[in-house]
């Protein structure tokens, strides 16, 4: 009986050890770029994905995708998933050109293999503390965040001045509120800035994009 017990225990022992071996291991393919803490206290963190020894291909949902150039995730609230669509061939991406914690926002523009980066940005409301999300495919980079009532958005200099409108800048912006309805993340030109400028928030650029 107390060799039935003991053989049980250590068998009991080696599943646990192997176990938590494995998710050490799988968790370890994930490298922490930025944690950006959210108004509340809770963080955004931006990971790559990093493919293991010498195998060059990373499997997501059961797909397999080359494993060249950076691979951004989020994590939030604890589940990690991709940073942008998964209808994206991840291997075209070719590195992070661009990651901010600003005003309790992460900022984050990925290159890609055409001359739109793609990027993101990403906040908790202060009063019902959802995440708000906005995405944005420009030649430029962002520029500025502005943060009014129930709006914030994201500022970008329209380099090609009347290819999508006749205006000066580019401004992705979300808004919410109990009265608002369908999609909350939008895009419209301007030349002037949605706030007084004194009261943007800029975002330091790389120095070969400044």
């Amino acid at each position: 009986m107390k060799k039935t017990i003991y053989f049980i225990t250590l068998l009991f022992c080696i599943i646990i050890f192997n176990t938590h071996t494995a998710f050490a291991h799988l968790k370890s393919r994930y490298h922490t770029v930025l944690s950006c803490k959210m108004i509340n206290g809770d963080k955004v963190i931006l990971k790559d994905l990093k493919p293991i020894g010498n195998y060059p291909y990373l499997e997501i949902d059961g797909k397999e995708y080359l494993a060249n150039g950076d691979k951004p995730y989020l994590e939030i609230q604890g589940k990690t998933s991709l940073a942008f669509d998964k209808d994206v061939t991840y291997g075209e991406w070719t590195g992070l050109i661009l990651k901010q914690c600003i005003r309790h926002t992460l900022v984050v523009v990925m290159g890609f293999g055409s001359p739109y980066p793609r990027g993101l940005a990403i906040r908790q409301n202060p009063i019902t503390h959802k995440y708000e999300r906005i995405d944005f495919g420009q030649k430029s980079l962002p520029t500025a965040l502005y943060f009014k009532n129930n709006e914030w958005g994201v500022i970008l200099p329209n380099i090609e001045n009347g290819y999508y409108v006749g205006k000066k800048y580019l401004v992705h912006f979300y808004k919410s509120g109990k009265n608002i309805s369908g999609k909350q993340d939008h895009i419209k030109g301007t030349n002037s800035f949605p706030v007084p400028k004194k009261d943007l928030v800029y975002i330091p650029l790389p120095k070969e994009y400044q």
